[in-house]
């Protein structure tokens, strides 16, 4: 991720660049345990999924000086994913 600060005396900044991620597991749970003759016990669902995912991140900070060693960064960020993380065919021909 590369940073841009507005100025040295501002403490506002924006960031962005690429990232990647790697599936290590998947389980499908639900809640209606309470259901007599459903079970609720996790699915393994990794192999319905493909194991890298690969995109763009971009976000927008500002930093809180403590002291002259400490600061607090806070931070929102928007993630586009650019693969299909989905093995399956979505209704519409879209992707997942």
């Amino acid at each position: 991720m590369l940073k841009y600060n507005f100025s040295n005396k501002n403490s506002f900044y924006l960031n962005g660049g690429p990232f990647i991620g790697f599936l290590l597991k998947s389980n499908f749970t639900n809640d209606l345990g309470k259901i007599d003759g459903l079970n609720n016990e996790p699915v393994e669902t990794s192999n319905l999924n493909n194991k890298t995912d690969f995109g763009l991140s971009i976000g927008l900070g500002k930093t809180i000086t403590i002291n002259g060693k400490n600061s607090i960064f806070i931070e929102i960020r928007e993630n586009l994913c650019l693969t299909n993380t989905s093995k399956n065919k979505v209704l519409g021909n879209g992707e997942v």
